[in-house]
């Protein structure tokens, strides 16, 4: 009987602990997108809500082009100028080649 309340016991402090720790047992979350420019489209703004590190992608890829912390009210999102992309952060901007292209909050 003590040797099935002993596993009994591990089984349940296992459980415990897999539960106070979901990162641990899962990997990275992936991020809804903020600002996603489709192919056709020739521009797609919009305004940060939440302050925070937000990251750029080409859309379907996992290697962040570029990474930076924003405040609520800035300019986020992309524009196109003539076979290129101009992705908006901020006061700042980055040419990009033509693509679809994808902003997350991280």
């Amino acid at each position: 009987m003590a040797r099935y309340l002993s596993r009994a016991g591990s089984v349940l402090l296992f459980a415990a602990i897999a539960a106070a720790m979901p990162g641990c047992m899962h990997g990275p979350k992936k991020q809804d997108p903020v600002v996603r420019l489709a192919p056709d489209e020739p521009m797609r703004m919009s305004k940060v809500t939440e302050d925070g590190d937000y990251v750029l992608f080409v859309a379907g890829d996992t290697h962040p082009i570029v990474t930076i912390s924003l405040k609520t009210g800035d300019d986020i999102g992309f524009h196109r100028e003539g076979d290129r992309v101009i992705a908006v952060y901020g006061i700042q901007e980055k040419s990009l080649p033509n693509g679809e292209y994808v902003w997350t909050r991280k």
